[in-house]
């Protein structure tokens, strides 16, 4: 079981359905956070949303994100993710939150929480955050680069 992660650099608000299960069958993404505002900005809540073209997927797994973002927290932030869940508001303006502090199994990320994100992980590429991590999670950084950098215009990034 894991989890997987799609990017799209266009997300266009369809109108609205009856209910949100019919518009998911139409291949929509029903867009929600779970509690994450923070990282959903630029979307609507309980929306649904086209996604036109090509999507960036990549495949993470539950146990491979949550490592990957102990890694982060702690290059970034020096603290343990934990630390970030207990007092959030701490952490709010620092690099890579809207990561970090976001549901690890679902959800939407937005166009403005993914520009965020993608000058995060610009600035980690640039400020060694990448050049700490082993292999593997150079590469799922280099995933997650691309993925909000995708979405960062105008897109979502979406957990499922």
């Amino acid at each position: 079981m894991g989890l997987d992660v799609v990017a799209y650099g266009t997300a266009v608000l369809t109108e609205p359905h009856p209910n949100v299960e019919a518009c998911a069958d139409r291949d929509h993404i029903v867009a929600y956070h779970l509690g994450f505002e923070q990282s959903f900005r630029g979307l609507l809540w309980e929306r649904c949303y086209e996604c036109p073209g090509e999507g960036f997927y990549f495949g993470v797994g539950f146990s491979g994100h949550a490592k990957f973002i102990q890694l982060i927290a702690r290059a970034a932030l020096n603290v343990d993710p934990r630390d970030v869940y207990a007092d959030p508001d701490s952490f709010r303006d620092k690099p890579f939150f809207e990561l970090i502090y976001f549901a690890d199994t679902e959800g939407c990320i937005g166009p403005l929480a993914a520009a965020d994100l993608a000058a995060d992980f610009a600035h980690g590429l640039d400020g060694g955050v990448r050049a700490g991590l082993d292999d593997d999670y150079q590469s799922l950084y280099d995933d997650w680069s691309r993925a909000f950098e995708l979405a960062r215009g105008g897109g979502l990034v979406y957990f499922s």
